[in-house]
């Protein structure tokens, strides 16, 4: 994923191939549309959304990645014997290669994307 601050002209544009919808919408709003059942969103979009919508503008979103660590990958992994998909990310209790005290997790409920963090 990249971060950058749009020109209030951009325009968007949906390839048709990997990308059925485009639109410029803040993340918070993203996600309650996700939420009400109006679009879908694949896990690493969910995800990155929930750490965008943490941001109050888009300059304290660059201020924040500007500060952060390099990225590095994030390997969920299915948690299995779970109820309900369940993916475990670095740190969860239950991650196999990069185990925590805590509970960092991605569950499909009811068709949708919830977290799961403590």
């Amino acid at each position: 994923f990249f971060l950058v601050a749009a020109p209030a002209s951009q325009r968007e544009l949906a390839d048709g191939t990997e990308t059925s919808l485009a639109l410029w919408s803040r993340p918070a709003d993203a996600l309650a549309a996700y939420r009400a059942g109006e679009h879908v969103l694949a896990p690493p979009t969910f995800r990155i959304l929930e750490e965008l919508a943490l941001r109050a503008s888009v300059a304290e979103a660059l201020d924040h990645a500007r500060s952060a660590a390099p990225p590095h990958a994030i390997l969920p992994f299915p948690l299995a014997g779970a109820a309900m998909l369940t993916f475990v990310y670095p740190g969860d209790r239950d991650h196999p290669q990069a185990p925590g005290a805590g509970v960092d997790r991605l569950l499909l409920d009811g068709g949708r994307w919830r977290s799961e963090r403590a």
